[in-house]
């Protein structure tokens, strides 16, 4: 009886929607709808508060739910609930019509009730249990839709365990990329010598992008975003408490040098012993300009060595593709360059062996354990 019931009842929601408006719908790709929703959360809606609100004579309607709040994916949200609409073509089911057999009687699913081309099915889990939703706004006149955000299609609501897939396609902030990027190396990046600015604390952020672009030899360049941000980790190799005013908080520039983007890190160090110390900084690269040839011609990414270096190699295959800087040195970390890629550095960390006195011994068959990103630096010369 239970099968019957449910085939008669989708029959009257399919002879309804076939009465009013239906159309042939098009698929949309993770990619599309991530890209034009205006906030992308996961929440669920609040019992009781399912409303459908009819479009003029009532041959077209939405509904329109209190949506709560339980992380924000894309997007910003003042609030921890807020009324969204189910826009016309999608509708919540409540109840046996809107269950599967494998959900719960009193279940609330959102079906696909305006596409001409399927069946209705549901398109959601149970409403009342987060969903991904991916809410926008679209004023769809035909059907006297109103311009609440919502969701419009059946892509628009996505199971929660899709999470990963769909925040692949979130537009990524370079600085933040970065931020988290070094602090998964644990200060790693900050080991070797730096180069100063020797300008006092007070000195503008926009002076000291520039006297740091002329050090690296940057003469043309334009300041997309700058911001202060955190970064945990040890103070760079060489600060000492002799230098109270340095702390984790960086000043970051993100620079476009052409084709180029670059990412500055600048901090003040405090005064030291001698006059002149100022600023510390690193540059990184965001999108490296791709080499070429006199002909114009694109050539292998110059960073490939640098990119090689993975956990596990030993330190005889890592210096099989790059030297050790110059300067002093130390068994671990090390800094290295590459004489392909002139202007550039990376720090490597390897598990050395040590003498009964604790001393660290090198050995061919030392194991990288860690590795920084490649930022900007000459060579030392000995």
């Amino acid at each position: 009886m239970t099968f019957y019931r449910t085939l008669i009842i989708t029959a009257l929601l399919l002879a309804g929607a076939a009465a009013s408006q239906a159309w042939l719908r098009r698929s949309f790709t993770d990619a599309e709808i991530v890209s034009r929703a205006a906030l992308m959360v996961v929440g669920h809606i609040k019992d009781g508060s399912l409303v459908r609100i009819p479009h003029g004579n009532g041959s077209s309607w939405e509904h329109h739910v209190e949506l709560v709040i339980d992380e924000v994916l894309k997007g910003q949200c003042a609030s921890n609930s807020m009324i969204v609409s189910i826009h016309y073509g999608l509708d919540p089911m409540v109840g046996e019509a809107g269950a599967r057999t494998n959900a719960r009687p009193d279940a609330v699913e959102v079906w696909d009730t305006g596409n001409s081309g399927r069946s209705g099915t549901p398109v959601s889990g149970d409403l009342r249990t987060n969903q991904i939703w991916l809410l926008r706004q679209e004023k769809n006149a035909a059907n006297e839709d109103t311009d609440w955000i919502g969701i419009y299609d059946p892509e628009d609501i996505q199971p929660v365990s899709r999470k990963a897939e769909l925040m692949k396609y979130l537009p990524t902030d370079p600085i933040d990329d970065l931020v988290v990027n070094l602090t998964a190396d644990g200060g790693l990046w900050q080991f070797g010598g730096w180069e100063t600015v020797s300008l006092p604390e007070t000195t503008p952020s926009e002076q000291l992008v520039k006297q740091i672009s002329i050090i690296h030899q940057i003469t043309n360049y334009t300041i997309l975003n700058m911001r202060t941000v955190f970064i945990p980790g040890r103070m760079p190799y060489g600060f000492t408490n002799a230098f109270p005013a340095f702390t984790n908080a960086y000043m970051a520039a993100l620079i476009r040098t052409g084709p180029a983007e670059e990412i500055i890190l600048f901090s003040f160090g405090g005064p030291y012993p001698k006059p002149g110390f100022g600023w510390w900084h690193r540059m990184f690269d965001r999108v490296k300009a791709p080499a070429l040839t006199p002909g114009g011609v694109a050539v292998e990414n110059p960073l490939k060595n640098f990119e090689a270096i993975t956990n596990g190699m030993t330190r005889a295959e890592v210096e099989e593709r790059l030297r050790p800087d110059g300067g002093l040195r130390r068994v671990s970390p090390v800094g290295f360059i590459d004489h392909a890629c002139p202007g550039y550095k990376m720090n490597v960390e390897f598990d050395c062996h040590y003498d009964a006195a604790h001393n660290a011994i090198s050995a061919s068959d030392d194991k990288v354990i860690r590795v920084s990103i490649p930022c900007h630096q000459e060579p030392f010369y000995d």
